[in-house]
């Protein structure tokens, strides 16, 4: 195995400064992600088991729990640059569930679920020969020089037959009573990709929800939106120049791949959003236990 470049990577010595100086947080996530592992069953259980209750608790809540649990790792071992990744993640899921449950819960929930099913099908129409889909697939893949090839070596029988199956499935899905309706709000448009799941035309006065601000805006939740989820964006869009080099008084400074700059800051900001998240899932489904819930973070 290659040895890193210790001025750009030195495991060992992260590791022992997380140890000595964060031990306590990294502990704190872990009882966290611990925790979230335990709310999501006891709170399906306690739940009516409406169609929108797996989408919140399975499927969203889980996927908090996912980020929050690699967020810890990267804390763990340094890389607090990295953590901003699954940090940004995160907060984008737990937008998702208040306005899920914000209002019209039920909609919301079929329109989460609907658009991630059309979008597995327009991937699987990919590769089904004879398909506006396909064409524009091939047609992308032979302009790359390293994927030529790729989209005529996917045309065995096979993987047609599969696809074809997976279409056939959602397609009865999508037509069926319960989510017709939603289904055909997604067909307002003749672009090759839909909008977001959370989309809505302007109604009246209130303004068209195409992006995650407006929605944090209407959750009253624009500041966190501006603070640190666009400072996480800019790390997930690779727009981080001082992150990587410095250049003061004419000599440039290679920053080193793994750092504990700003640990105790995003620290604070995924903690206080995870709080809240739990708090809000509790709320819907275990209120009697909110109180224990805020004793046992406090202490």
């Amino acid at each position: 195995m290659t040895d890193p470049h210790i001025d750009f990577l030195d495991r060992e010595k992260l590791q022992n400064e997380v140890n000595q100086h964060f031990g306590k947080t990294v502990w704190l996530l872990r009882d966290l992600v611990n925790y979230g592992t335990n709310l999501i069953p006891r709170c399906y259980e306690s739940s009516r088991k409406d169609f929108a209750d797996p989408i919140i608790l399975a499927v969203l809540t889980k996927h908090v729990v996912v980020l929050l649990d690699s967020f810890e790792l990267n804390i763990a071992h340094g890389a607090v640059l990295a953590s901003q990744l699954p940090a940004r993640g995160l907060y984008e899921a737990t937008l998702y569930v208040s306005w899920i449950l914000e209002d019209d819960t039920d909609r919301r929930a079929r329109k989460y679920y609907v658009w991630q099913l059309r979008q597995e099908r327009r991937h699987a129409l990919c590769l089904i020969p004879g398909t506006n889909e396909n064409t524009r697939f091939i047609a992308a893949c032979e302009n790359t020089p390293y994927l030529q090839g790729f989209a005529t070596s996917a045309s065995a029988k096979s993987p047609i037959d599969d696809a074809k199956k997976t279409v056939q499935q959602i397609d009865r899905f999508l037509s069926s009573s319960g989510h017709i309706v939603v289904n055909q709000e997604f067909d307002y448009t003749k672009k090759h990709r839909d909008k977001p799941w959370y989309y809505e035309p302007q109604r009246g006065e209130e303004r068209e929800i195409g992006s995650l601000g407006v929605i944090a805006e209407r959750l009253h939740r624009r500041a966190e939106y501006e603070s640190f989820y666009s400072k996480f964006s800019d790390v997930t869009h690779s727009s981080v120049f001082r992150n990587h080099l410095r250049i003061e008084g004419g000599t440039a400074t290679f920053e080193p791949i793994r750092h504990l700059e700003g640990i105790d800051w995003i620290c604070r900001i995924v903690c206080a959003t995870i709080f809240r998240f739990y708090r809000e899932i509790l709320e819907k489904y275990r209120p009697g236990e909110v109180e224990n819930f805020n004793r046992k973070y406090v202490s």
